[in-house]
């Protein structure tokens, strides 16, 4: 059976008229998605807005069909779904104005109820930069953007005045699909609202919207498949938040209309780099700790409808809640220790076989405890080649552990811990762990020296971030601003590969023996351990330097810029 998709389920649409806009640029488009679409074609098919919302100069004779999706669940406060989307069929338009699912309260002019329809230019290009960041950094990654439309008027809130914009993205099925929107108010006809049918009608079709594993045997039994089903969802839940938490990367808005039934994140304005530059007055790291908890219970919320509309009896229903939930826990934990042993330099994927070791259990025990008294705290960088950036607090912890380790020299812990004899354990887990991960290594064609560099070279980048990431709110508007001037869209495309550049070097995983050095456009550096050398590629070109790491500073312009970013583990690279 092929894979379903969010036309599949026309239960939730509801139609609503747009007229084109005469004004508006395409001033990011998404190459990378295949699309088919020249520029122009698709301000032809998506420069469109709601009638209301429509200047006196725009084409109301040129009319076009959307669908608003109903959906459920909390987050969307009095509404009945997206207030201010529209499908075609093919891409989802964000912004275009209010549809018939605004919910009954008063229309506020800030948006926050999404009551006016519109949404800000710089927003746009916001999500679509950190739908492009969560995809490198997540393993399910999230709903990415066609291309942003600056609409080229503002609208106005009490504030301030706001660029308009319109985002056209990759269409999603989310939970919120299959649960009511239960403060919205609309007309009841007999016995079920129209809201009420929808999840009466969507629920019978759960089953195949569903995750599939990729080694899942298919089953007849209804009950079995929807199990196997949950069970895959709360699976790539858990991985999906475990690699957030690890990684420091928060949504800030989690709800059952924000994820999707693929595992990814959608809905972005809010997602950062975590630390305590962000926390507001009166802010609970509990909510970044816990932010996978409206994702359990979304699932927790489809099992109750399951059973509701009578696809399930109450007590199969109650199991597969509980099940899912157990399942979650568990996946969560040991994927958050795996991803908290990688932010160490250690090879993810080495460390996935491992996962079971008592080294790996008794070193992720240890973290865990190191990492209860988190500070969230960031240090600014600023590297000799230019690189700027922050460091999070507890890089300096896993550099003095792998220094003591290679080099046997005699590190000060005490800036970190009094506690002598949790110390020592700390670093004879670490040793532990280090050595495994070595035999292991050493399976696959690395070599000591080999796991040197490249736990030098991970730990440094995978606790560090751009600067382009703290700053992107205010430098949208900056980059908007510069492609302005030039007349064209550089400013906002550069403002895109700086931060693609950055999630890569913070984020990104790589297979096997192999790991990034540094990435400038299309431009990357790799470490390959197995040969004990480095690789340039070029637009998929690839070429392997040999010869000393002086030899090839002097020879790589690249490589020299970027070695300053490595200066506290420089040593390594020169034995």
């Amino acid at each position: 059976m092929s894979k379903l998709t969010l036309s599949d389920l026309p239960e939730v649409f509801v139609s609503f008229e747009t007229v084109k806009a005469n004004r508006g640029k395409v001033i990011y488009y998404n190459k990378d998605l295949g699309v088919t679409l020249s520029a122009s074609e698709l301000m032809s098919r998506y420069n469109y807005i709601t009638i209301d919302t429509a200047l006196e100069s725009d084409n109301f004779l040129d009319r076009k069909v959307f669908f608003a999706e109903r959906y459920g669940g909390d987050g969307i406060s009095t509404n009945g779904g997206g207030g201010r989307c529209g499908f075609d069929g093919v891409f989802q338009l964000k912004g275009l104005g209010p549809n018939q699912l605004v919910g009954d309260r008063p229309r506020d002019t800030y948006g926050n109820s999404h009551a006016n329809g519109l949404l800000s230019l710089d927003v746009a290009i916001y999500e679509a930069i950190w739908a492009e960041v969560i995809n490198i950094a997540l393993p399910y990654g999230a709903v990415r953007t066609v291309a942003v439309i600056d609409l080229e008027y503002d609208f106005e809130e009490p504030d301030k005045k706001h660029a308009r914009g319109l985002l056209v993205r990759l269409p999603a099925v989310r939970p919120a699909h299959f649960i009511r929107a239960v403060y919205f108010k609309e007309m009841k006809i007999g016995s079920l609202s129209e809201d009420a049918k929808r999840v009466k009608k969507a629920v019978k079709k759960l089953v195949d919207f569903l995750p599939k594993n990729n080694h899942e045997v298919e089953f007849q039994d209804l009950n079995v498949r929807i199990t196997l089903g949950m069970v895959e969802l709360v699976t790539r839940y858990a991985k999906q938040f475990a690699a957030a938490r690890a990684k420091r990367i928060f949504h800030q808005s989690i709800s059952a209309s924000n994820i999707t039934l693929e595992g990814g994140w959608m809905d972005l304005a809010g997602a950062s780099v975590f630390s305590d530059k962000i926390w507001w007055e009166g802010f609970d790291v509990k909510q970044y700790l816990t932010e996978y908890e409206p994702a359990i219970g979304s699932v927790r919320d489809m099992c109750f409808y399951l059973c509701k509309y009578q696809v399930m009896k109450v007590e199969e229903s109650n199991e597969l809640a509980e099940l899912a939930i157990t399942v979650f826990n568990l996946e969560y934990n040991k994927s958050l220790s795996l991803y908290n042993a990688a932010q160490a330099g250690f090879p993810l994927e080495i460390l996935g076989a491992l996962s079971d070791d008592m080294c790996f259990l008794r070193y992720s025990d240890f973290i865990y405890k190191v990492l209860r008294d988190d500070r969230h705290t960031v240090a600014p960088i600023t590297a000799r080649g230019g690189w700027t950036g922050y460091e999070h607090w507890i890089a300096k912890l896993y550099k003095q552990l792998l220094r003591q380790k290679i080099y046997q020299t005699k590190e000060s812990f005490c800036w970190f811990s009094k506690d002598q004899e949790f110390l020592r354990g700390l670093i004879y887990a670490y040793d532990a762990l280090f050595d495994l991960v070595l035999r292991n290594f050493e399976g696959v064609g690395g070599t000591y020296s080999g796991l040197c560099k490249l736990v030098s070279i991970n730990v440094t980048r995978l606790n560090r971030c751009g600067s382009v990431l703290f700053s992107l709110q205010s430098e949208i508007p900056k980059a908007r601003k510069a492609a302005e001037l030039e007349d064209g869209k550089f400013g906002v495309d550069k403002l895109f590969q700086e931060a693609i550049d950055s999630a890569c070097l913070a984020y990104k995983h790589y297979a096997g023996v192999r790991t990034l050095f540094w990435k400038s456009g299309a431009e990357m550096i790799f470490y390959d351990a197995s040969n004990d050398c480095f690789v340039t590629s070029v637009a998929g070109r690839e070429v392997v330097m040999t010869g000393t790491f002086s030899e090839i500073s002097a020879a790589v312009s690249l490589v020299r810029s970027a070695a300053p970013f490595y200066d506290d583990v420089i040593e390594v690279f020169y034995e």
